[in-house]
């Protein structure tokens, strides 16, 4: 299985800046006053990976982007990040792969979602020792 592990919310409404959190496999619990943030976070995280083909569940950057900051945004031409996910292979599925491709293969076990506000998704896979790999 691969667990979400920690978030990083980058833009989006109410959060102006980098607001990032580990999510543990147990329980998590998102605290906070009236206003502050709650509900954007679980929109932002729902935006990442559910309901793909609903139109609701898109980032928009009319509509979820920083509204001061979306001006400048607009004039850099640049396709900002919204949301970063990290994932875990938890030590089943590890197991599984190591006993397909080699033991101590990966460096890392972690795999890094980035979505941008275009939508678009950019993986990055766990990193492999080469040299352990095709030995």
């Amino acid at each position: 299985m691969i667990n979400l592990k920690q978030v990083t919310i980058h833009k989006f409404k109410c959060i102006e800046s980098d607001q990032a959190f580990d999510v543990d496999p147990d329980v998590t619990v998102l605290v906070g006053m009236n206003e502050s943030g709650k509900t954007s976070i679980l929109q932002a995280l729902a935006k990442t990976r559910y309901f793909t083909k609903d139109a609701s569940f898109r980032f928009n950057t009319t509509h979820d982007f920083p509204r001061k900051e979306k001006k400048r945004m607009d004039k850099s031409g640049i396709v900002p990040k919204a949301v970063t996910c990290t994932y875990g292979i938890d030590d089943v599925l590890l197991s599984q792969i190591s006993e397909e491709i080699g033991p101590d293969v990966f460096t890392s076990t972690d795999i890094v979602q980035h979505v941008k506000y275009d939508n678009t998704t950019v993986w990055t896979p766990p990193t492999v020792n080469i040299d352990t790999f095709i030995t």
